[in-house]
């Protein structure tokens, strides 16, 4: 495989002979590592460890003629050795995370302009139809054709831009009715493109907030916890992605029927960000949560499933389901009478 080069040598090592082997990124700054490594493989886990990167397979390293250097081929002793920082792998929370963050909006206008349908009277429907197209008798003209239009800006959102801002797929996990989760198209396809791409920049930004909430759950549970707790931290955080718990402002509806899929998806996300073990996830979120209702104490049931499974003891992190139980009790405490005690008339902290 062949990647683009650059035209000239590193800034920082444009005049230097060089001794031994540097590497350096595609904006020409060298690459420091503490140690030579001494194969591809190890300078390709030096790299990354350098760089931060989250996957080995994010490092490529290409020698001057253009050539991709496998694992197993020779590293040079010396000369120079481009890096070229790579996707992370498709189908991880990074990924997501890096297609949003090249979000490419002229070329996303100019796919729905182009994928946008003709009117109704113009369309034939078995021409190119999206995934489980299945129109049902009932539905109108106006309806048939408002559904086509969308799925047709789903498609041409997701194959441009990738397939994090897919936010028809996630609004409808909250709904197996077939209800309408996302905002219909217009007749004007200028009013379309507009709120296709407004609603796009605003999942976008939804995703940049979970991924904030992802990082502070992780620096919170890095204490000594075990699995169980973990879960049950991110479950209660979590949840208020759920409509009954006060949920997040979005270009979608939030359903209630099946509002605990979305919040699954949400979870799997997490597990993937935190390297955690989501076995059984998906099973006792449906053992804990149900349709039309969310437990105040579900948080704490799914741990309590959790520990099950690993096999350890569980000890509830849920204040506020603490602080309800201990509530009652308040008006049977007696407090020490404290009339008898001299008045500070000063601040020490002001002295």
């Amino acid at each position: 495989a062949h990647f683009p080069l650059l035209s000239t040598q590193p800034r920082e090592m444009a005049s230097a002979k060089q001794a031994k082997l540097c590497f350096y990124s595609l904006g020409g700054d060298v690459i420091d590592l503490p140690v030579e490594p001494s194969s591809v493989a190890e300078a390709r886990h030096d790299i990354a460890e350098a760089l931060g990167m989250e996957f080995l397979s994010q490092v490529a390293l290409l020698l001057p003629e253009g050539e991709y250097l496998e694992d197993s081929a020779t590293l040079p002793s010396e000369g120079f050795l481009q890096v070229q920082k790579l996707p992370p792998p498709e189908g991880t929370w990074s990924r997501k995370r890096w297609d949003a963050e090249n979000f490419d909006e002229e070329a996303l206008r100019k796919a729905l302009s182009e994928a946008f349908p003709s009117p109704h009277s113009e369309i034939d429907y078995s021409l190119d139809p999206p995934p489980d197209w299945r129109p049902p008798r009932y539905w109108s003209d106006d309806e048939t054709w408002a559904r086509w239009a969308s799925k047709k800006m789903q498609q041409a959102t997701v194959r441009t831009v990738g397939e994090w801002a897919d936010y028809w797929e996630f609004g409808e996990m909250g709904d197996s009715y077939g209800y309408w989760m996302v905002e219909a198209p217009y007749r004007s396809k200028q009013a379309t493109i507009e709120s296709t791409v407004a609603n796009v920049k605003h999942w976008r930004s939804l995703l940049h907030d979970l991924h904030s909430t992802f990082a502070s759950l992780k620096n919170r549970s890095e204490v000594m916890m075990s699995e169980a707790e973990k879960w049950e931290i991110v479950a209660a955080e979590l949840l208020k992605y759920s409509p009954s718990l006060g949920g997040c402002r979005t270009s979608f509806k939030y359903g209630f029927e099946t509002w605990y899929q979305p919040f699954l998806q949400v979870m799997k996300w997490y597990a993937d960000f935190a390297d955690l073990d989501a076995t059984n996830v998906e099973k006792y979120v449906h053992g804990v949560f149900s349709s039309y209702s969310v437990r105040a104490d579900g948080a704490m049931k799914f741990a309590e499933m959790m520990a099950s499974y690993h096999g350890i003891e569980f000890q509830s992190f849920d204040a506020t389901a603490q602080w309800l139980q201990i509530r009652p009790s308040l008006a049977r405490m007696k407090a020490k009478n404290i009339r008898k005690v001299a008045v500070i008339d000063r601040d020490a902290h002001l002295h």
